[in-house]
């Protein structure tokens, strides 16, 4: 829960269109055109187009199994485009795509890293 510094521009993942998403048994990779990455090792909040909402928390050690079980529901980002992007202090990134919906991503960790944005010239580690 280390929170984004006042400043902080993630603009960069705003146009990006989602090209690949990797499952791991501890982190959640969301790989965009033009080299931007985002890995979420925490909680993801997923609201589709119609508004229904459904948690996803990525499993952070090794005695806790990795649950996929809401992985379809990111299926239907791909190939979309970020049409907004918007962070809050407290480490709360949100994600607005062009037709599928909203990616909410929490900073909720208080041993591990949360969430890492990356353009392939500025990271941010949250």
């Amino acid at each position: 829960m280390y929170g984004i510094a006042p400043g902080t521009d993630i603009g960069f993942l705003q146009g990006r269109t989602l090209q690949q998403i990797c499952f791991g048994a501890h982190d959640v990779q969301f790989h965009f055109d033009e080299r931007c990455t985002v890995f979420v090792e925490s909680s993801i909040r997923i609201q589709n187009i119609e508004g229904a909402e459904e948690f996803y928390v990525v499993r952070r050690r090794e005695e806790e199994a990795a649950s996929f079980a809401k992985a379809p529901s990111l299926l239907a980002f791909l190939n979309d485009t970020i049409s907004a992007v918007a962070w809050k202090g407290d480490g709360t990134l949100t994600l607005t795509f062009e037709v599928a919906g909203t990616l909410q991503v929490y900073d909720d960790s208080e041993e591990f890293e949360s969430w890492q944005a990356s353009n392939g010239q500025q990271h941010l580690v949250v």
